[in-house]
């Protein structure tokens, strides 16, 4: 087990008058989209199901395209439209009014009505590989007109706009890019005759993804549709692959994570995490939990009731935080989509799961059959995508504590900032181009703090250049004393 962790930062950091994290003692907890890695949390989804989970994806899409379209119809580019935007998590049953209801109701019975898109519902279950990324990316992307002309027809049926270009504009785009179901039938024939290249039809798909994007990359540059259109742009072009993308969050819930090193001698760290050597590291001496290294921390640890006001209050202490080693060598894990949707519950999870006649999805026995395996699978599967990374990693030799709870929502950056123990703290390192002054400012903030806390030992360290090492090593200070 690793006694000691380290965690390298700038100085802007701890001691910035934004942050003083050093002063503080405080250990952040970025989001993913904060990290500098963008395979962060990767997940390898695949959809393989029956025709009601397929047709509920569909339905799915219609009412989150419809929600977003209704934003531009309101907004305009006043507000920007992003993938934030696309209300992934909600369902029919979210829809505020009925009138709404009945409007999505004439949205998809418009939809699943044409022909050549009925046709595509049915022979989507038939795939007899799982559908990735890629895939889907391109079959939504063949309906996607499809379903804006379904959205527009219904709105003007209902009196909410009037025809006019826009209409017409989609009645070509449907006409010449009709969707072609006969696809999915191609596909499994390609699988079929060419076993010896089992991922032909992903190398395939995302070929025709790659192609589409320099397609729209193309359309926004001979058009000023990117630059002063942004929304429109989303809503026409943008907005199948980012949807696809948003379809994560219905899986599992959020998760923040604060990175530490097993070693503190690696110039790539040094340079990467602190400031090119010009910050600092910080050795936390770790506690011990079956075996594993943990750290304690301050922060939310549950909720309690409230008379005055009337709502939850947080309750906060002190909790062991296990660090998780990050694992270099293992591919990212493959999530079942549709039979990992862990994250919504009652009537959500009912509506992807029901065709609303009474008939439930085999996917649904499939989770709740047996719900204890596949809870606990459902749990590995995330461990594994909270701790992979590719190779190139390697070096930073990491080890991560984790952040996400059910109960508590930590979108807030403020309530990402946890506490640690000062006694946790064994030392802190200098880099080789740390200011002077910096480390002046440093030995004053350790100073006050071990008086406060009656502390009277800490130690100091310098990194630097050794020739015996052939590389960085680090080396105490001793006359240094607080």
């Amino acid at each position: 087990m690793a006694e000691h962790l380290y965690r390298f930062r700038s100085t802007k950091y701890l001691l910035g008058e934004k942050y003083q994290e050093l002063d503080r003692q405080e250990i952040y907890f970025p989001s993913l989209k904060e990290l500098n890695d963008p395979m962060e949390g990767f997940m390898d989804l695949f959809w393989s199901g029956d025709k009601i989970v397929w047709t509920n994806l569909l339905r799915h899409y219609l009412l989150c395209l419809d929600r977003v379209y209704i934003q531009f119809m309101l907004n305009g580019n006043s507000a920007a439209i992003d993938l934030a935007s696309i209300p992934v998590m909600q369902t029919e049953n979210d829809l505020p009014t009925q009138k709404c209801k009945d409007g999505y109701k004439e949205i998809c019975d418009r939809f699943f009505s044409t022909p050549s898109v009925a046709e595509y519902a049915e022979t989507l279950p038939s795939r007899k590989s799982p559908v990735r990324r890629d895939e889907l990316c391109v079959h939504l992307r063949t309906l996607h007109y499809e379903a804006l002309s379904a959205i527009v027809a219904a709105y003007r049926h209902l009196g909410l706009m009037t025809d006019g270009p826009a209409s017409d504009t989609l009645r070509a785009l449907c006409e010449k890019v009709p969707p072609l179901p006969q696809v999915i039938a191609l596909t499994n024939r390609l699988e079929e005759s060419h076993p010896d290249v089992p991922d032909g039809s992903d190398q395939l798909y995302a070929g025709v993804n790659r192609a589409s994007m320099q397609g729209n990359l193309i359309t926004k540059y001979n058009s000023p549709l990117s630059s002063n259109d942004h929304n429109r742009a989303f809503i026409f072009l943008d907005f199948p692959t980012q949807y696809v993308e948003a379809l994560e969050q219905t899986l599992y819930i959020d998760w923040y994570t604060a990175c530490f090193s097993g070693n503190c001698v690696n110039s790539s760290m040094w340079a990467n995490y602190a400031d090119k050597h010009k910050g600092a590291c910080l050795k936390f001496k770790t506690g011990t939990n079956a075996g594993n290294p943990t750290l304690s921390l301050y922060g939310i640890t549950g909720w309690r009731g409230s008379k005055n006001p009337p709502a939850p209050v947080p309750i906060r202490g002190y909790a062991q935080y296990q660090f998780h080693k990050v694992v270099y060598d293992r591919p990212y894990p493959e999530i079942d989509f549709f039979r990992s949707l862990g994250r919504l519950r009652g009537p959500a999870l009912s509506w992807w799961y029901s065709d609303g006649k009474g008939n439930s999805s085999s996917c649904f026995q499939d989770v709740f059959g047996n719900e204890e395996p596949w809870r606990e699978k459902y749990s590995a599967e995330l461990a594994v995508a909270q701790t992979t990374k590719l190779q190139d990693w390697t070096y930073e030799d990491e080890y991560r504590l984790v952040l996400a709870s059910y109960l508590t929502d930590y979108s807030n950056p403020s309530d990402r900032k946890l506490k640690y123990r000062f006694e946790d703290l064994s030392g802190i390192i200098f880099g080789i181009n740390t200011a002077e002054e910096d480390k002046l400012s440093i030995i004053r903030t350790i100073q006050t703090i071990c008086r406060k806390e009656q502390r009277k030992e800490f130690e100091f360290f310098q990194a630097h250049y050794s020739k015996r090492a052939g590389g960085i090593d680090v080396s105490p200070l001793p006359l240094i004393k607080v």
